[in-house]
């Protein structure tokens, strides 16, 4: 490897806290490798096989939109940037396509390599959770519209010319569904409340459920959609309720360390015990089982956080943990990874939000950049 390889890593961010010894042992393992103009670096779904370090020239970062055959790009990167990492830390495939902007020269470190720098380096988790941030920021309003798209793409809905009410029904009930069937014929509007599976209330003209359901059951023509209870559709209105709830946000003041980790053990208390009504506490806890086994290697899980279901949900912080950018991505990585295991299974909790009922909470983690990272999280570990 050159020295003007090595004085070139010296200078990127990433590499920082990195003494010239473990840097000199990084360099000896990368490779040099150059991409033309257009040419396809990465390709969205594939196997992470590397890290890449940019030494010349700039790169695209793009999302597909596959039913709409369009790309979008989420970020451009230049010399000195990196790409890959997030495939290699969580082993799920490539969660974008990266393309060369110009023809570039890059330094690729393949993933047994990258593997041992994380191990003995365990700080450089610091400066990965940065530039992960500053990416979320450039790209939010991109994300947003991918994260809508796949929203809209499984959203339950039709017509019932083609397929009547009683298997709709039955649909919901085998799904577990806690939400709301809505039909609609001409000018009626029929909606049926569901509580795991179970029809609790039929809103129909104000009808009793037996009047309501023999008249409904008539309708062959219409429409409906499935709204699961947890879905937000955020319109222009909410839009100026969240505006408000970021001006109020600006006076938020930092809390104490003691204040901080109950913060977060109230948070965790909440969203698990929510996905406890959907899924049931066997299911979350081998969702949780595996998640700490797949990630305690990069956050050591096993020693800031402790989760146990029975007889009843109790979430422990212990006391000396620093609410640190690696504790804010270990717990939304985390979260994310427990919903990716079980939504293929539970109807709705795709939908589910990762926003808190107390809006103290939501101003802290918002401050803390959590709902930034666990939409990045989400981004990288779903898809």
């Amino acid at each position: 490897m050159t020295q003007d390889i090595l004085m070139q890593l010296k200078n990127m961010p990433l590499f920082f806290l990195i003494d010239d010894k473990d840097l000199k042992g990084i360099s000896d393992h990368l490779e040099e490798v150059s991409f033309e103009k257009d040419s396809i670096i990465i390709k969205e779904g594939d196997d992470g096989d590397g890290f890449y370090l940019i030494r010349e020239g700039s790169v695209r970062v793009l999302a597909s939109l596959p039913e709409e055959m369009e790309n979008i790009t989420l970020s451009c990167l230049q010399k000195g940037d990196y790409f890959g990492e997030m495939s290699l830390i969580t082993g799920d495939p490539r969660s974008a396509t990266i393309v060369a902007e110009t023809d570039v020269k890059l330094l690729k470190l393949l993933k047994n390599d990258f593997d041992q720098f994380i191990l003995n380096n365990p700080s450089i988790t610091v400066s990965l959770t940065h530039k992960l941030s500053e990416r979320l920021i450039a790209s939010n309003k991109v994300l947003r519209k991918r994260e809508k798209y796949y929203k809209d793409r499984i959203f339950p809905k039709g017509k019932l010319d083609k397929i009547n009410i009683i298997k709709l029904l039955k649909y919901c009930e085998e799904n577990s569904l806690t939400g709301n069937l809505i039909l609609r014929n001409n000018t009626q509007l029929a909606v049926f409340s569901f509580e795991k599976g179970q029809v609790v209330k039929i809103d129909y003209n104000g009808k009793n459920e037996n009047e309501a359901m023999d008249e409904i059951l008539t309708w062959d023509k219409g429409e409906f959609i499935i709204e699961p209870l947890i879905f937000k559709v955020q319109d222009e209105q909410d839009g100026k309720e969240e505006k408000k709830s970021d001006e109020k946000e600006e006076i938020f003041e930092e809390p104490s360390i003691k204040d901080s980790i109950e913060l977060f053990q109230k948070y965790l208390e909440e969203k698990l015990q929510e996905i406890i009504r959907f899924s049931g506490s066997k299911t979350l806890r081998t969702a949780i089982d595996h998640s700490f086994s797949k990630f305690d290697k990069f956050f050591d899980l096993k020693n800031i956080l402790s989760i146990k279901i029975q007889p009843e949900l109790k979430i422990k912080i212990p006391k000396g943990v620093d609410i640190t950018d690696k504790f804010t991505l270990s717990i939304a990585v985390l979260l994310r990874d427990i919903i990716n295991s079980i939504e293929h299974d539970i109807f709705g909790i795709q939908f589910w939000d990762p926003q808190s009922l107390d809006m103290r909470i939501n101003s802290y983690l918002k401050s803390k950049q959590f709902f930034d990272y666990y939409e990045q999280a989400g981004d990288f570990i779903h898809m």
